[in-house]
């Protein structure tokens, strides 16, 4: 195992072998909160969440982000995404925005093991107690293990196709990240006047902004 690799495996390891009440407990044990004042008046925030307390919250931060209207700042330049996520969270925990938005945090299933929808992984325990209040969707699989297609004419894709997508492309196609995930037509949509699963593709928000700009 390559030296850049070897944490992974051993968290990898861990949540295959260990009893999933041991995973949790020291996970539960190496939460926390703290920040420390830059000599400038900035303040420096670092947390470590449980993998699912941790989706939770940034699925909360994402969906809040993409729900708000982004403007050019006074010297006409568009704030990053790291600037949007901290307003996103001031937003959040003043209320300055009225209701929180709605969410949902996504946990896959599966053979090999359960992983929050960016590939973090999440012991049994965690996704045994959400079972009875969870909206559960199996994923049907042909024999190259390819998420079997779906199509309609519809433009905005159906929950289905998303998370058909979403298991085959896993990340941005472009650059690789794992957030601000959007699902885009390739022919368009105006073109084909249909959306399936074959003609989506996974990207990133600043991913599907840049390709159409072009």
């Amino acid at each position: 195992t390559p030296a850049e690799h070897i944490a992974k495996a051993l968290a990898a390891w861990s949540i295959r072998n260990e009893p999933s009440d041991v995973v949790e407990a020291r996970q539960q044990a190496c939460r926390g909160v703290r920040w420390h004042n830059e000599p400038d008046g900035m303040v420096t925030a670092t947390m470590r969440f449980t993998p699912l307390v941790a989706g939770t919250i940034q699925a909360a931060i994402d969906t809040q982000m993409m729900r708000t209207t982004t403007t050019k700042n006074s010297q006409g330049v568009w704030p990053t995404v790291a600037n949007r996520r901290a307003d996103s969270i001031t937003h959040l925990l003043t209320g300055a925005l009225g209701r929180h938005p709605d969410y949902e945090v996504l946990i896959h299933v599966r053979g090999d093991g359960n992983t929050l929808d960016d590939g973090t992984p999440i012991p049994d325990g965690p996704v045994a107690r959400l079972l009875p209040e969870a909206f559960i969707r199996l994923l049907i699989h042909d024999a190259e293990a390819r998420p079997v297609n779906a199509s309609s004419k519809r433009r905005s894709p159906t929950d289905h196709q998303k998370r058909l997508v979403k298991e085959r492309d896993q990340t941005c196609i472009e650059c690789g990240r794992h957030d601000l995930l959007e699902y885009d037509h390739l022919p368009a949509y105006e073109t084909s006047r249909r959306t399936q699963t074959d003609e989506l593709q996974l990207r990133c928000a600043p991913c599907h902004t840049r390709r159409h700009d072009q």
